[in-house]
């Protein structure tokens, strides 16, 4: 029982050390509540930080907080084992709704794609169906090689359109998006 008391109480210490760190943020720099809850993020998940940073330059720069996709979480915030989820947590079948939010073109496009209808028509498990993040990743977006590498893991034998014309897979040089719409694959023209 000493044990157990002991634990509570540590658990109990951290929390409340971690909100008045959070606290001093938000005062000190004259931050909003929301920017002081985003520096508590990163005392845990400095690594998902780091890779928004640097490879989801847009979403960064437009100062797109962890709120934006996770809710204030407080409860997860007040945890350390995270056996509490943050509020919003997105899964492969569920993330076009987030990213739809923000992206409606891109989202509507997508709609309207093949490989929408394949997850509507139940042809692949929703969860492994072509999705947002399966492109895009969750955190840190992914880069033309990783997104081409995506369409060949499905995609094995390419079209005789791929492999011949001004588009050809030269030397494995070719981008998908060359001749499809990224979101709703119809073949565009290229000049």
């Amino acid at each position: 029982m000493d044990r157990l008391h002991t634990t509570v109480n540590r658990i109990a210490a951290g929390a409340f050390l971690f909100l008045v760190l959070t606290s001093l943020l938000w005062v000190k720099t004259g931050q909003s509540q929301d920017e002081a809850i985003s520096i508590s993020c990163f005392f845990c998940h400095m690594e998902i930080i780091a890779e928004m940073k640097s490879l989801a330059v847009k979403h960064w720069e437009a100062d797109t907080k962890c709120e934006a996709c996770h809710g204030v979480s407080m409860e997860h915030l007040d945890v350390e084992d995270n056996s509490v989820k943050p509020d919003k947590v997105w899964t492969n079948a569920t993330v076009h709704l987030l990213c739809k939010e923000c992206h409606q073109d891109s989202f509507t496009s997508f709609v309207a794609s093949s490989h929408a209808k394949l997850a509507v028509e139940a042809k692949h498990d929703a969860a492994k169906a072509p999705n947002c993040s399966a492109c895009h990743g969750y955190h840190g977006l992914k880069t033309e090689a990783e997104i081409k590498e995506k369409c060949l893991s499905c995609h094995h034998a390419l079209p005789a359109a791929c492999t011949s014309g001004p588009g050809a897979a030269k030397e494995q040089a070719f981008s998908c998006k060359q001749c499809h719409d990224s979101h709703s694959l119809v073949p565009v023209k290229k000049d």
